[in-house]
């Protein structure tokens, strides 16, 4: 090896070791920030959470631990202890009268007024059938309605105290979303009955809410498994029970979620919030991705530098390849770059050129050697083109001769075989279809009378098929093959069929039957195999093969024959062709000519 690129080689390895390195160290000590990042924002994160957790409980105690001081009104007068033992005792139909009813809106208001947090207080007797809901804000007493929204918690309380889910009073007037509290009746004796007070939340709402935003962040209230409340739309549930105090990874629908208790237990209830494990590993890694976009920055710096430096390293070597490419490119394609590069790679690039040089010069030596045949090729169609008018005249020599001798028909049957010579060696390709039905006609026209006239011709074609074109001398193989192959002179009725009709996906079929001698079905199988074979030899290039591989290369597939038998005996051949229109704006003897339909 040349000794320049060998220390070429060295140092591209050396520089190439220095920068792994430093990129490992570099992020060695970025995982390490990050994780020491990641653990320090989470843990301030939880705290901030538990410490707004400890508010929550807090506040839903005070809430609870303010409801008893409701009574202490009415226990501190006779008379209201009195009013409500005869409202919850005895039993009435009717509403209470207007004396009563301002009595007790007057305590109801004195109750009240123990705690602003309260938003209506309601009185429930099961003996009365009309009940009444006393509202703070405006000062009125409303019957109770048949759908009140703690009508069916009222009909099965059991216990002294119980505490109701938030849920949403509408009057008239306002509509107020609360907590509701029931408790029992401030009277003498165990009456049944509930006085229900329920609570403005509008502070438990707000120690809900986050300055960071949080969109998971929910905070429940549940007591005996029922949901009391719920900051967000509706209380999550967690497969297993959860602990007070506790907190930890808990699984709901397939999602992880962060789930930490309060130690705080208000009258059994149990205090929670939750956050998506996702969303709070986000947040808590909004440090970490400025640690990784400066670790990154500085990645980006040093490859900068990098590139820089290796781009001056081989800037001149590319000079080199450049010169030699002009030179390449003004013909001289001689020219070889020279092969010691420092830089490995530019030695591989400059081989490939050299070996690209050498392959174009040799294709150019075959496009002029193609160049020279292909010019050779045009005098000989030319000639080729010569020679068809020589038989042409000798022809209509032969035809006005038998003319003078009386023999017209023979003289007609030379006419017919000068137009079917022209029809095969016509400078079109793709012709109209009645101009090929035409030539048909023609040509069955000789085949009959070779046999005097003893073959019945029928032809059943769809006139839309008339209105599309078709590459020339297709029929003539199928009906040269008919009259060699499958005439049969013993029959007293000898016939051949041509039918035509669109098909579909854009296809017309052709069928061309007779009841001639037939073929075996192996033979057949045969047959129809040999049709796709490559022509090798001049003796094949005539015949079905031929139209089968010039109807695949016009066409393409499913273009082409098909070779079945007859029913009740004889040959069929299926011939299948695209719906293609002629464009007579193209040049003769242009494929263009054929427009798809």
């Amino acid at each position: 090896m040349n000794t320049k690129v060998q220390k070429g080689l060295f140092a591209q390895f050396g520089l190439r070791w220095m920068m792994a390195v430093f990129l490992i160290v570099s992020g060695m000590i970025a995982a390490i920030a990050c994780q020491y990042a990641y653990q320090q924002s989470r843990s301030a994160l939880l705290q901030e959470l538990d410490l707004r957790l400890q508010r929550v409980a807090t506040e839903y105690e005070n809430l609870v631990d303010d409801f008893w001081s409701l009574y202490i009104s009415v226990f501190s007068h006779q008379e209201d202890m009195l009013f409500f033992y005869r409202y919850y005792s005895q039993p009435a139909d009717q509403a209470l009268p207007s004396e009563e009813k301002v009595e007790l809106r007057h305590i109801l208001s004195e109750m009240a007024l123990r705690d602003g947090a309260v938003q209506w207080i309601a009185v429930y007797a099961p003996v009365r059938r009309v009940n009444y809901i006393y509202f703070t804000a405006d000062g009125a007493l409303i019957e109770m309605p048949e759908d009140f929204a703690y009508r069916s918690e009222l009909d099965v309380k059991k216990d002294r105290m119980e505490i109701y889910p938030v849920k949403n009073v509408t009057t008239s007037e306002s509509s107020y979303l609360g907590l509701a509290i029931a408790g029992g009746v401030p009277s003498y004796g165990n009456l049944e009955g509930s006085v229900l007070a329920n609570y403005n939340i509008n502070n438990l709402v707000q120690l809900c809410q986050i300055e960071s935003q949080m969109e998971s962040l929910q905070f429940d209230i549940t007591a005996d498994g029922i949901p009391i409340f719920s900051s967000g739309q509706q209380a999550r549930q967690w497969e297993g029970e959860i602990q007070p105090g506790t907190s930890g990874v808990q699984d709901s629908a397939g999602q992880k979620w962060y789930v930490s208790t309060s130690e705080i237990c208000p009258h059994g209830a149990c205090i929670s919030y939750s956050i998506s494990w996702d969303e709070l590993v986000w947040k808590a890694s909004a440090s970490v991705r400025m640690i990784l976009f400066f670790v990154v920055f500085l990645w980006v710096a040093a490859a900068v530098v990098f590139y820089q430096f290796m781009v001056k390293r081989i800037q001149g070597e590319i000079e080199v390849i450049r010169g030699g490419l002009a030179r390449l490119g003004s013909n001289e394609l001689d020219y070889r770059l020279p092969m010691n590069f420092r830089q490995p790679e530019l030695t591989v690039i400059a081989g490939s050129i050299n070996q690209m040089a050498a392959d174009l010069q040799q294709m150019i030596e075959r496009v002029y050697d193609y160049e020279l045949r292909r010019k050779e090729a045009e005098l000989q169609e030319l000639q080729a083109k010569f020679n068809p008018h020589f038989l042409y005249n000798t022809l209509e020599i032969f035809r006005a001769r038998c003319y003078e001798h009386g023999d017209e028909e023979t003289a007609d049957l030379i006419a017919q075989t000068a137009a079917n010579f022209r029809s095969l060696i016509g400078s079109r390709n793709f012709i109209p279809m009645q101009e090929e039905l035409n030539a048909s006609k023609r040509y069955l026209s000789l085949g009959r009378a070779r046999h005097d006239d003893e073959v019945e011709v029928e032809y059943d074609i769809d006139t839309r098929v008339l209105q599309f074109g078709i590459i020339r001398n297709v029929f003539q193989p199928l009906i040269e093959n008919y009259f060699e192959h499958g005439y049969d002179g013993e029959k007293e009725e000898n016939f051949i069929r041509i039918r035509g009709e669109l098909a579909e996906d854009g296809l017309i079929l052709f069928e061309v039957e007779d009841n001639g001698q037939g073929m075996p079905a192996e033979e057949m199988k045969q047959l129809n195999e040999r049709l796709h074979a490559p022509i090798r030899t001049e003796q094949e290039s005539y015949g079905l093969k031929n139209l089968h591989q010039r109807l695949r290369l016009f066409y393409g597939d499913p273009c082409g024959l098909v070779l079945c038998p007859r029913a009740g005996g004889g040959l069929k051949v299926e011939v299948r062709v695209r719906q293609m229109k002629v464009d007579a704006s193209a040049p003769e003897g242009s494929t263009e000519k054929a427009a798809q339909s």
